[in-house]
């Protein structure tokens, strides 16, 4: 399925400033609900890359994918591995995450991570979804 305009592009900037502070906050917390490691870790819905600091804290390798191309202009800024794509046709094969995170995750995401079926996510962080009318 190809990509279409996500509900994020043209809001990067704005959402950006209006989660750094909440990032920031909840820090702590991801660093101790992932807890130390190595490997990869997918940061899944990345958004603007916030949390690939911290992620990647924890000794992590982390990639970073989200389907909005103006949120990713600014995640590039925080991270070197970067990618576009979607849950309804991830770019990897199956396992090549051991760890997986997301955050503030948006439906229009979260509509295609029901329809991953067997691929392994062994470790989510969390999933605040909210559905935008």
């Amino acid at each position: 399925m190809p990509l279409t305009r996500s509900r994020y592009d043209g809001l990067a900037g704005w959402y950006d400033n209006w989660n750094k502070p909440h990032a920031e906050r909840n820090a702590r917390d991801v660093l101790d609900l992932l807890g130390p490691g190595d490997g990869l870790c997918l940061d899944l819905g990345c958004g603007s890359g916030l949390y690939l600091g911290v992620l990647s804290a924890t000794g992590r390798t982390v990639v970073g994918l989200d389907r909005s191309a103006d949120q990713l202009r600014i995640a590039r800024g925080r991270a070197r591995q970067i990618v576009q794509g979607d849950a309804a046709a991830l770019p990897f094969a199956d396992g090549t995450f051991p760890a997986v995170a997301t955050m503030w995750i948006s439906t229009d995401v979260i509509e295609h991570v029901a329809e991953l079926g067997g691929r392994p996510v062994p470790t989510i962080l969390a999933i605040r979804a909210r559905k935008r009318s």
